[in-house]
């Protein structure tokens, strides 16, 4: 046999040993970022066929309960304008967050399989704008300023801790995001739709809050 043969299956032997190697090994995905923070690797343990629609089950479940649990309030302190406009501007300033995090700066990905997206797409349509109407519907309760100062940031601890959740459970995956920018974020969020609320009030059932 020619040598240049035998090389050929010399090497095309060795390539299938590589990539019998490296399909037993895990993903592993190293986002590049252009920023000053040092490299960061993502790794993926992912089976072939253990891949499962868990994460869409669960905040699924997640999103009806507490839909379940706004709407069977009897005594809601929103009108049904507000919480259509409330719920449509939360929605609205999330995906923005999760755009600029997702396609600008790239500090978090949303994985490219069905379960987390769609997981990832309930949580913005539906689960954080509900939390942001539980918050505003106990906030008008309140009349004691330190108390509407402790609640304010309880619940903007709370919307943090269920952002990381998503996080933790593979939806929408803070790469190298601080916990403290989350926090900052859910400051604003909230305060920005008391603000909107605040107004909305004035102007439309001249009533303060």
């Amino acid at each position: 046999m020619p040598k240049g043969w035998r090389d050929l299956r010399s090497f095309s032997r060795r390539r299938a040993l590589i990539d019998d190697s490296e399909a037993a090994q895990p993903i592993r995905i190293t986002p590049h970022l252009s920023t000053n923070i040092n490299e960061i690797e993502l790794f993926y343990w992912r089976c072939e066929g253990d891949e499962g629609p868990m994460e869409f089950i669960f905040f699924l479940l997640v999103n009806v309960g507490i839909t379940i649990v706004f709407f069977t309030i009897r005594r809601k302190r929103l009108h049904p304008v507000e919480i259509f406009l409330y719920w449509c501007l939360s929605s609205l300033i999330f995906q923005n967050y999760s755009a600029i995090q997702t396609m600008n700066i790239k500090s978090s990905i949303v994985p490219d399989e069905w379960s987390p997206a769609f997981a990832h797409l309930l949580n913005r349509i539906m689960l954080y704008p509900v939390i942001s109407l539980l918050f505003l519907n106990g906030y008008c309760a309140i009349k004691s300023r330190g108390t509407k100062v402790i609640y304010f940031l309880g619940w903007a601890a709370a919307a943090t801790s269920v952002e990381w959740l998503s996080s933790i459970m593979g939806v929408f995956v803070h790469v190298w995001l601080k916990i403290g920018w989350s926090a900052a974020f859910w400051l604003f969020h909230n305060g920005a739709l008391i603000g909107v609320m605040y107004m909305t009030r004035l102007a439309l059932f001249r009533r303060r809050m």
